[in-house]
């Protein structure tokens, strides 16, 4: 009975001291993603404000202006792919699709020098004017920072890959400005699972970083919608069919992305940072027409939203 007593209560400390070291390691990840998402975000914006007004002041020459955003995109897309190609090769495309199959056992977690790459890679891409998401870099950042802060005060590799996932849901509600948001990606998409240590972690992890984040940047939201006012029941076809071709336009978006991609790597004769460049390049001609189309599409977003733009903004 005395055995089995000492045992229950064994594993009871057991228990707290983890509930403890995964919770200061989570603190601690939320503290450093914060700063480093925070600042990554303030960069951004500086950077597409500089672009946009490189653009408008380029227009002052019609004939040879449009050189300057072609420039720029060449080079800032060229400069990211070296970096990514020279340090980083896991720093490639978007960032989740390895954190999503690192926690499926399917790659091995990324090394700490992803987040200098990914930081600037992506302000020299996505600041010169490519149509990339933020939320991509600060999830890949966050993640790889948790687990590096996380081996500082654990040594259970699963206990190691809480923190980690709750660094990437914190990666995700420092680009939004929502921890709640981070924290679901987290349980339904990252690791598809809900135990009360993921919890604990993920939610001090996204709160501390978003909290610094609006220390950083102010507490506005991304996006402000007009209000929507009820509707009876019988009117919600639209909307279902709305839904449905959204469904098919990102499949057939998804698809032709996939296409271009395969395409791009049969181009052999070309290195992948001369590929960058020239695509960063197209980019800059379309900004130098219409400049609202290029970026993360933040902007053009919110216009939509506050009824700018009808279906010709495709």
């Amino acid at each position: 009975m005395k055995t089995a007593v000492d045992t229950s209560v064994g594993a009871a400390r057991t228990s707290v001291y983890a509930t403890i070291r995964i919770s200061t390691a989570s603190i601690l990840a939320g503290v450093v993603i914060g700063l480093v998402g925070g600042g990554f975000r303030y960069l951004l914006i500086a950077a597409n404000h500089g672009r946009d007004a490189l653009i408008a002041w380029a227009h002052a020459w019609p004939f040879i202006g449009w050189v300057a955003p072609v420039a720029l995109g060449l080079v800032g897309a060229g400069l990211a792919r070296y970096l990514v190609v020279r340090f980083a090769p896991h720093a490639e495309g978007s960032g989740i699709q390895l954190v999503e199959a690192v926690f499926k056992r399917q790659a091995k977690p990324s090394s700490i020098i992803v987040v200098p790459v990914k930081f600037f890679g992506g302000l020299l891409s996505m600041g010169t004017g490519l149509a990339l998401g933020r939320e991509g870099p600060t999830v890949q950042m966050g993640a790889a920072l948790a687990l590096w802060i996380s081996r500082l005060f654990i040594r259970d590799e699963e206990d190691r890959r809480i923190v980690a996932a709750a660094g990437a849901g914190a990666g995700l509600g420092v680009a939004f400005n929502a921890p709640i948001g981070g924290a679901i990606f987290v349980f339904e998409e990252l690791t598809s699972s809900f135990t009360p240590w993921l919890l604990v972690a993920t939610l001090s992890a996204a709160v501390i970083a978003v909290w610094i984040v609006r220390w950083m940047l102010g507490n506005e939201v991304d996006f402000t919608v007009r209000q929507v006012e009820l509707t009876y029941a019988w009117k919600i076809g639209p909307f279902l069919a709305l839904g449905a071709l959204l469904g098919a336009a990102g499949a057939l978006y998804n698809a032709a992305t996939m296409r271009l991609l395969r395409l791009g790597d049969r181009l052999t004769k070309l290195s992948p940072v001369q590929r960058a460049a020239i695509v960063g390049a197209t980019v800059g001609l379309a900004a130098w027409f219409v400049p609202a189309l290029v970026g993360g599409g933040e902007g053009l977003t919110q216009a939509i939203l506050s009824g700018g733009y009808t279906v010709g903004a495709w």
